[in-house]
């Protein structure tokens, strides 16, 4: 027998939240909707947008920018070891796919980097989102125009604390992963009238694997 919805928005919220599994560090939980605008005292569900007013109100945002590269960063399975605290992770933007075996740095190699960032491995949460823009480019001029042209790599590595220098030697990589970053033209039903199709780069997934202990 079907039951009736709490007719208190809080309410409604408690009782989905308690009817779901705990979080867990693999598992984190999608944070459930802000109810607190929908009616109350009616007896009826919380009201949600329709498909033609979600699609209207997306069309009043402007879409992301192809030269923000964003990615999913995680680990190849969650039973994997995490890496160590202290040890230096590198995410790098490049234009043309990287070798498939880890590698050493060299003038050629740099060519092919837009840009990228460091960050200590401590205050990485695995998974995380990351996004890399103009502020983490070598030549913002250059990111922004090569990003906004073509397809492009990501490639991450995990370094011992105690690397010479960053992006480290082969041997000093304990972990690599390398991702594709497409992009793509949107379809025709998300362009405002007299405009073109925007052009959007999709969210890459960068799965880190363990290469060195």
């Amino acid at each position: 027998m079907a039951t009736t919805p709490p007719t208190d928005a809080s309410e409604w919220n408690k009782k989905v939240a308690s009817s779901l599994q705990a979080p867990t560090e693999d598992k984190p939980r999608i944070p459930l909707p802000d109810l607190s605008g929908a009616s109350q005292g009616t007896g009826t569900t919380p009201s949600f947008p329709s498909k033609s007013e979600a699609a209207a109100s997306a069309n009043k945002q402007s879409p992301p920018a192809p030269w923000r590269v964003q990615a999913l960063v995680s680990l190849e399975n969650s039973e994997m070891e995490r890496p160590y605290a202290n040890d230096i992770m590198i995410v790098q933007v490049l234009k043309e796919q990287p070798p498939k075996q880890p590698y050493a740095v060299t003038e050629e190699t740099k060519q092919n980097v837009l840009g990228g960032a460091k960050i200590q491995v401590g205050k990485v949460r695995f998974p995380s989102s990351i996004t890399l823009g103009l502020e983490n480019a070598k030549k913002g001029a250059y990111w922004k125009e090569v990003s906004s042209k073509q397809d492009l790599w990501l490639e991450a590595t995990i370094c011992k604390e105690d690397s010479v220098k960053f992006p480290c030697a082969p041997e000093e990589q304990r972990y690599r992963g390398v991702a594709f970053s497409k992009l793509f033209d949107s379809p025709a039903t998300t362009k405002s009238e007299g405009s073109s199709n925007p052009v959007i780069r999709l969210p890459a997934r960068l799965v880190l694997e363990r290469i060195n202990k």
